[in-house]
């Protein structure tokens, strides 16, 4: 008779081994071998023209802008290499009435080169929020499908639990009416650790898997250690970021602002998470969490308002140099 509920104990804990294999995660193979978002592609023989970070002149060394700008459009005018550009275009269309044929063709010129520029920044600008949004969108999809793999496992470790401590119970009630007391205890004693075991089983269960992204298209990496030429952002979008900021900023450029936001958003910036995201994060990837992931996908968001911002100041730009109207401010 025991032999036959020893043999009834065993078969249920095999079953229970058996209910929790692990599922299989549901997503792309290439949303973890980083071949899901396209690469940015620059253009040195354009970008090249311009110098990476040029200082800010100040008081009476800077030339002074054209009337009617806004401080925006000075400065997205000096990132993108156009200030030059911009006070000729002024200076021409001021005489316009008087101007020789030459000077008119001249006029004509500049204002389309001030427009294809302002085309082609739009076009990089566009690129980079392109490839930020595709590497959050991965991200997030990524822990997604980790958080739906965690929680099937945690429900079968739920259900074996209760199934397995309910039918041991049974046995041990049946030791108990056979007047095996021992075999009784023996029964609840396996029980009990079952129930506790895939208990928590259940509760710590994690979701993590490989997830990589090479150096050569890291973008948090280019951001972190801020080289002086960049490789994957285009030089426009690179001066932008390290633009110095004004003097009453918080901080000298808008790359330290998001870094500093990440890591008071704690996204990078606990001291328990600080080194191991730090390789996850700016390396060429290993072993994420579901946090990781997300807090990788918000590291990118916050990258995307900064882009928003420079397609506003672009727009402002458009406005007030080729339209030559006031945009108001909402």
């Amino acid at each position: 008779m025991l032999q036959k509920y020893a043999v009834l104990i065993i078969g249920i804990l095999a079953v229970g081994g058996c209910a929790t294999g692990e599922p299989t995660l549901k997503v792309s193979p290439r949303d973890v071998s980083g071949a899901y978002c396209a690469p940015l592609f620059t253009i040195p023989s354009t970008t090249s023209r311009l110098p990476v970070l040029p200082p800010l002149p100040s008081g009476s060394d800077r030339p002074s802008a054209p009337d009617g700008l806004s401080p925006e459009t000075q400065q997205i005018a000096e990132i993108i290499g156009v200030m030059d550009l911009v006070r000729e275009t002024r200076a021409l269309e001021a005489a316009d009435a008087q101007l020789p044929d030459e000077a008119k063709h001249r006029l004509v010129e500049a204002r389309q080169h001030l427009s294809d520029r302002l085309v082609m920044i739009f076009f990089e600008v566009s690129s980079v929020a392109g490839r930020v949004d595709c590497e959050a969108t991965r991200a997030n999809h990524v822990a997604s499908a980790l958080a739906e793999m965690k929680d099937q496992r945690a429900r079968r470790y739920e259900i074996t639990a209760i199934v397995g401590d309910a039918l041991i119970g049974i046995v041990g009630g049946a030791f108990t009416i056979a007047a095996k007391e021992t075999a009784a205890g023996i029964a609840d004693l396996v029980g009990g650790s079952f129930a506790t075991g895939f208990g928590l089983a259940a509760g710590l269960t994690r979701g993590e898997h490989a997830f990589f992204h090479p150096e050569q298209t890291n973008l948090l990496r280019e951001l972190w250690e801020a080289p002086q030429v960049p490789t994957m952002f285009p030089v426009s979008v690179w001066r932008f970021l390290n633009w110095p900021l004004g003097e009453d900023a918080d901080y000298r450029t808008r790359r330290e602002e998001l870094i500093a936001e990440w890591r008071n958003d704690g996204l990078i910036g606990e001291s328990s998470q600080l080194d191991r995201r730090s390789t996850l994060f700016f390396g060429t990837g290993g072993t994420y969490e579901i946090d990781d992931l997300y807090a990788r996908a918000q590291m990118m968001e916050v990258i995307k308002t900064s882009l928003s911002v420079m397609m506003q100041y672009l727009y402002l730009f458009s406005q007030e140099v080729l339209n030559q109207q006031q945009v108001a401010v909402r």
